[in-house]
């Protein structure tokens, strides 16, 4: 709910250079490689919001589903149940009764740029994030970063920074805002050896 409501307000309204071990592009082609290939993905999420206005973080958790070509389904748990899914050309966001909203990217550059964040990590198909962002990467190993500063002023407004790291799969994402508002994700138990989708879940999909 968390993530909706982060994803819609926008809607609305480098590392040390010794660790890297290869050239930008270089680390750029290896990662997507790297993260290409995964037809389906299922993960758990824990997402934080730390406002400066709170005191408290805002914690939601749920499971995250990828289907190549289909699109990524945040289904949270809690606090409050809510499916949310991203798709290429729209987010469709269905209450727990089976009402579904959509949402058009097209009067939205921002919200299209940070929703193929999701989108690009999860394919492997890097190269469109710099359409939208300055990419900075950074491997160590199996282990890398990528750092995404807007090189739009417009979007900078709104996102001051983005970083993805990980290893295997996308492990972490920290959204940073100008406001000093923070949106930390950890994905947890990733597999996709073993990832099956419910009933309810398939039917999501199917919008």
């Amino acid at each position: 709910m968390i993530l909706f409501s982060l994803l819609v307000s926008l809607y609305l309204a480098v590392g040390n250079a010794a660790l890297a071990t290869a050239s930008q592009p270089d680390t750029l082609a290896w990662l997507g490689s790297h993260l290409r290939g995964n037809l389906t993905l299922c993960a758990e999420f824990v997402q934080k919001k730390v406002m400066t206005a709170l005191s408290r973080p805002l914690i939601s958790k749920g499971r995250l589903i990828f289907l190549a070509g289909q699109g990524v389904l945040w289904r949270v748990m809690e606090p409050f149940p809510a499916k949310v899914l991203v798709k290429e050309t729209e987010m469709i966001k269905s209450d727990e009764d089976g009402t579904a909203r959509r949402l058009s990217y097209g009067q939205s550059p921002l919200f299209h740029a940070l929703t193929q964040v999701f989108l690009s990590m999860f394919t492997g198909d890097l190269s469109r994030l710099e359409t939208a962002f300055v990419v900075t990467p950074v491997q160590t190993g199996e282990d890398w970063r990528l750092t995404l500063s807007p090189n739009d002023p417009g979007f900078a407004k709104f996102i001051s920074v983005i970083e993805v790291g990980g290893g295997r799969f996308v492990e972490e994402l920290l959204i940073s805002e100008p406001s000093g508002d923070k949106t930390m994700i950890e994905f947890i138990n990733m597999d996709v050896d073993s990832c099956k989708l419910g009933e309810a879940e398939k039917a999501t999909f199917a919008f």
